[in-house]
């Protein structure tokens, strides 16, 4: 059979073909989520890695003061990746809690010895200029929730019952006691 021709897919075929890709889609969205979370810690490890001399002395400053915040600016952030620093004001748990990892293991390949002394998690200490995300206590509404946010101001009065901030954390510039109130 010679100068047969090979026919078109059919709807039937091309719409089943969108299924299962559809059902692969949504069958992985926990390992979507973890290869972004990796692909995260990637770029901030690097990021740590090109910088190495300044983030080593940063953080061995740090734990010497027995602090466990480590100051990042979000020009640092900018300097990495643009909208980075944009980024991480929108979903803060996507950006924070890598870039966290990469610094815990950026300081276990660089001094062990500090990782086994640790008291507590590193924590970033995010400073620099948050914009929209610069609030007093009566800028804090529904559309700021999920946002990372600076809040500068005084409460002094309260009128709903029940509390919509479950926690606070107190940080103080020259002491980190990390005072929380729940």
């Amino acid at each position: 059979l010679t100068g047969t021709k090979e026919l078109p897919p059919t709807w039937l075929e091309i719409s089943s073909l969108f299924a299962s890709m559809a059902a692969v889609d949504a069958a992985d969205p926990a390992m979507r989520e973890r290869d972004e979370f990796e692909q995260r810690v990637r770029l901030f490890s690097e990021f740590l890695h090109n910088n190495r001399d300044d983030w080593e002395k940063r953080i061995d400053t740090n734990l010497a003061n027995n602090c466990f915040r480590i100051p990042l600016d979000l020009s640092e952030l900018r300097k990495l990746e643009a909208g980075v620093d944009q980024k991480l004001l929108q979903a803060p748990v996507k950006y924070l809690l890598p870039f966290e990892e990469a610094l815990l293991a950026f300081l276990g390949e660089t001094n062990q010895k500090a990782v086994k002394q640790l008291k507590q998690p590193l924590k970033l200490d995010i400073t620099g200029a948050f914009g929209r995300n610069h609030v007093t206590p009566r800028g804090v509404t529904a559309q700021t929730i999920g946002n990372m946010l600076c809040v500068e101001g005084i409460v002094t009065k309260c009128g709903v019952m029940q509390p919509k901030l479950l926690q606070s954390m107190h940080v103080h510039k020259t002491i980190d006691d990390n005072y929380c109130e729940s």
